[in-house]
């Protein structure tokens, strides 16, 4: 069911309750492996693009996003974006190693599952999908641009959020709630108190914030 006024994808049609413990978590970047597959898909198809309305003769190559960020023109990211989400790429995404287990295990412990993208609406069918093929245990799949304002405003007791988006971290945690940071190259810099950087080691992000959540941080 899909419930139009507030973005929301539920396919269990749970209700809410503000007894029960919720875990808000990012889609891309979080759970799907996308940085890499973006950044190969504007090496691919940005030539053309560049080509055709700069009259460049030089394509570039880029290596990394934030240098990618730097180099496309504003107009011509964002069309790349939307060519990029229309693509048959988001449906091969490779999930972040131990996200199903991670999502298995905050089931187990009792905690309501809500997974948030910026994707569109248009996207629904292809992330449910996503979803299902990797074995992503979820009850609610929120779609919208402003998803962080979404889920708070659905469920004010949120128990945490797991974000790569250092900007929507600070935001979140500057509205008292506890969120867990991926780190990576485009996410560093100055965090709020209740942000905790999670540091890729051996133990994969997600079962070093299980370990937190079993001690209360």
């Amino acid at each position: 069911m899909f419930i139009e006024d507030e973005k929301i994808y539920t396919p269990t049609h749970p209700r809410i309750d503000g007894a029960l413990k919720t875990a808000a978590i990012d889609l891309d970047d979080t759970l799907a492996v996308s940085i890499p597959n973006w950044i190969s898909f504007v090496n691919a198809t940005f030539p053309e693009w560049y080509k055709v309305y700069s009259g460049a003769q030089k394509a570039l190559y880029f290596t990394n996003l934030q240098q990618m960020k730097k180099s496309v023109p504003y107009y011509f990211y964002r069309i790349l974006k939307e060519n990029y989400r229309n693509s048959d790429v988001k449906q091969n995404l490779p999930p972040t190693e131990g996200a199903e287990s991670f999502l298995f295990e905050l089931k187990e412990l009792g905690y309501k599952i809500i997974i948030m993208t910026g994707r569109k609406e248009a996207s629904l069918k292809l992330t449910v999908e996503w979803l299902n093929k990797n074995n992503l245990y979820y009850d609610e799949l929120v779609l919208d641009k402003n998803k962080h304002v979404k889920i708070l405003q659905r469920y004010p007791n949120l128990s945490f959020m797991v974000e790569d988006n250092r900007t929507v971290a600070n935001l979140v945690a500057s509205w008292n709630y506890r969120v867990y940071l991926l780190d990576n190259k485009y996410n560093q810099g100055n965090l709020h108190q209740k942000v905790v950087r999670i540091y890729n080691k051996e133990r994969s992000f997600f079962m070093q914030i299980l370990d937190l959540l079993q001690l209360g941080e």
